[in-house]
């Protein structure tokens, strides 16, 4: 998640946005697009895991960030198929 697009030679689309919010001040214009981007980027590199929700756990002073994220494990997505889903209630 930490490559920026553009970085690998002969793979110039692969990375994310997430480096461009490395260094930035965690604040309600920023929190939103970086979990935005954490999502894009597991959705286009990892098609067997779908995220259902990110949700911050602790900020600190020193500038970590601790998030919890939860999702689907979908083994048959690289195939192109899916486990037919539950009807909704």
């Amino acid at each position: 998640m930490t490559t920026r697009f553009g970085e690998r030679i002969m793979q110039e689309f692969y990375g994310s946005m997430i480096p461009a919010f490395l260094g930035e001040n965690l604040n309600t214009q920023t929190v939103v697009p970086f979990f935005t981007a954490i999502a894009a980027a597991v959705e286009q590199w990892e098609p067997r895991f779908r995220i259902i929700q990110i949700v911050p756990e602790s900020v600190g002073r020193d500038g970590r960030l601790q998030v919890h994220m939860e999702g689907e494990y979908r083994p048959r997505a690289l195939l192109g198929t899916s486990p037919p889903r539950a009807p909704a209630a």
